[in-house]
């Protein structure tokens, strides 16, 4: 009998077990993401993505956006996220704002104070990624090598860098990623 109470008992657990390692769900068909957005495969748009995604992977890096005028250097650069969010970063031991040595994030009228804390929008069917910036459209677009090709703001396009002053402030787009600094460097140098 105690063998018998011993194989019941192990037989509840083991079941126990398989009910909750197999979760008890809902029922519901709509899951959370790593964003915390809702996956639901009715409200899912296929052309366009701002979650963290391979669809990233070609403009996901820093690029310069420095600008020397009258031998005064205005050290700048971009970051774009894994997931598209954009940063702009000001060198501040650079000759103009001969500052510290450490960089922050763009505020103001600095270069491209306008696209910090944006998100690009990735389109498959355009095969760019946009956001606005003062009520224009910035874009990059990609070639077939998911390479940068072209880059647009509000009806100005360049095939490389895009360099010029909206309201006052500065927007340099380039389409070639650096290599020094990276993220890293800068975030760990950022200003206290």
């Amino acid at each position: 009998m105690i063998f018998s109470k011993t194989c019941l008992a192990l037989t509840i657990s083991t079941c126990l077990l398989n009910l909750t390692a197999c979760g008890g769900g809902s029922g519901s068909s709509s899951e959370k993401n790593e964003t915390g957005a809702s996956n639901n495969s009715s409200n899912t748009n296929q052309n366009s993505s701002i979650a963290n995604s391979s669809d990233f992977d070609a403009i996901t890096g820093v690029y310069d956006a420095s600008i020397t005028s009258n031998n005064i250097k205005d050290e700048s650069y971009l970051y774009i996220s894994g997931n598209g969010k954009v940063t702009a970063y000001n060198y501040l031991g650079d000759s103009k704002d001969a500052g510290n040595n450490c960089y922050r994030e763009a505020t103001g009228t600095e270069i491209n104070s306008g696209l910090t804390g944006k998100t690009l929008i990735y389109s498959n069917t355009n095969s760019e990624y946009t956001t606005t910036v003062n009520n224009n459209t910035v874009a990059w677009q990609l070639d077939a090598n998911k390479s940068i090709t072209k880059i647009t703001y509000a009806g100005t396009i360049s095939g490389s860098k895009i360099s010029l002053t909206v309201s006052g402030a500065s927007l340099i787009v380039d389409s070639k990623k650096i290599t020094a600094p990276t993220i890293i460097d800068i975030t760990s140098s950022l200003c206290k």
